[in-house]
């Protein structure tokens, strides 16, 4: 849905989205001794896409350095420290009456360095993880993410763990300076007002407080199952702030709102999953995900924008030494706040491998179901939601 610049001042277009790309990535790995080595990766991606007939368009280049170096410090201390560089470089035309941005062309980056050191406190039964990940990007500055994780294993088949760490979502180029015009409607003596979201430069980073606790257990040599929970506290999530009355833009009578850190929001759940190796050929997995979401506030989001319930289970067959057959089926609970009812889907995936780095597979997707929304419409992105049918695909892998 896109608004326009007469009535009924929004219109339902069917387009076309061209993406095209590519990335290559470099890795060298380094063994300095049995307890000491280091890596360096190095990656560069670029990524074009343009909207048909609209004739907006949008180029980004990315450029990504990373080093991070391992080594036993003492005896009882394993020792990871590194730093990441990546840069960007983009460019953009905007598109009228829907999305524009302050410029063009813009280029930021994102410098960041951690150390990480896993102390054994008690050899086989007890260890310590604390670190840190120390950010700084162009949009908010620095950030601190501190981690910390205590690992209990009373035996070699029983495993406990609990985790507390803290993490960052930074600012995006749309939430920084973006425009995006929604479809307007009669407001005053206006036929017609748009309402317009506007980036603001003022954004901090969304934050997250996560707490989580987590229980394995392997009572055979072929069977083994995994039990967590965690909690999870969001604070200063991005929404919208107070609009700032009507005034007169290019497109006319528009009412603007700016982003906003609004909310917050709590997340908590468990996840269980299991493992059994019926044969040296044959195993299957199950894995249930119960989550609840609760928002405070003005946020672009809703409790009911996440799945109560989900289920999935596969099972993987090595039919000969060149041919596998994965059998997946999956649930997923309703998205209310979307207008998604809840649907299941069965997939059947037919790999066969010539050689060893060679990897020929057929895959159908969504059988013996109907066609079914996964997610509703996306009013930033003016899209309308459409229904996934039953589907076969194929192709080839090479790895080299």
């Amino acid at each position: 849905m896109f608004p326009t610049a007469t009535t009924p001042f929004a219109e339902l277009t069917k387009y076309n989205e061209r993406i095209s790309g590519g990335n290559i990535m470099y890795r060298w790995n380094h063994k300095l001794s049995d307890d000491s080595d280091w890596q360096i990766q190095t990656y560069y991606e670029q990524t074009q896409r343009r909207f048909v007939p609209t004739g907006s368009y949008y180029e980004r280049h990315t450029i990504d350095l990373d080093f991070q170096h391992r080594f036993r410090w003492h005896e009882n201390h394993e020792f990871i420290w590194g730093g990441c560089y990546r840069a960007f470089w983009d460019e953009f035309t905007a598109q009228p009456y829907f999305l524009s941005a302050a410029h063009e062309r813009d280029q930021y980056g994102i410098v960041s360095a951690f150390a990480q050191d896993t102390i054994t406190l008690r050899e086989d039964y007890l260890s310590l993880t604390i670190g840190t990940k120390l950010l700084h990007n162009d949009f908010t500055g620095g950030e601190v993410q501190p981690s910390a994780r205590l690992l209990w294993t009373p035996t070699d088949r029983i495993s406990s763990w609990f985790a507390a760490s803290r993490a960052v979502r930074t600012a995006t180029r749309l939430t920084n300076d973006g425009r995006v015009v929604l479809p307007g409607g009669p407001a005053g003596p206006f036929p017609v007002v748009y309402p317009v979201i506007q980036g603001s430069s003022q954004l901090e980073s969304e934050d997250v407080f996560a707490l989580e606790a987590g229980f394995r257990h392997q009572p055979t040599a072929r069977f083994s199952w995994d039990l967590a929970a965690f909690w999870n506290r969001y604070e200063d999530l991005v929404g919208l702030g107070s609009g700032g009355g009507i005034s007169l833009a290019p497109e006319g009578a528009i009412s603007v709102i700016p982003f906003a850190n609004s909310g917050s929001a709590q997340t908590y759940g468990v996840e269980f999953a299991s493992n059994f190796q019926v044969n040296d050929k044959w195993s299957l997995q199950g894995n249930y995900t119960f989550v609840k979401l609760n928002f405070d506030g003005s946020v672009l989001g809703s409790a009911n924008d996440a799945p109560l319930n989900q289920f999935y289970l596969q099972s993987s067959h090595q039919l000969s030494k060149q041919v596998e057959l994965d059998l997946i089926w999956r649930y997923i609970d309703s998205l209310s706040a979307q207008s998604v009812s809840a649907y299941s889907s069965f997939n059947v995936r037919l790999g066969w491998h010539p050689r060893e780095a060679v990897e020929v597979y057929l895959m159908g997707t969504n059988l013996f179901s109907s066609p079914h929304s996964e997610y509703g419409n996306d009013p930033f992105a003016g899209t309308q939601s459409t229904k996934v049918p039953p589907g076969v695909l194929g192709g080839v892998a090479v790895r080299f």
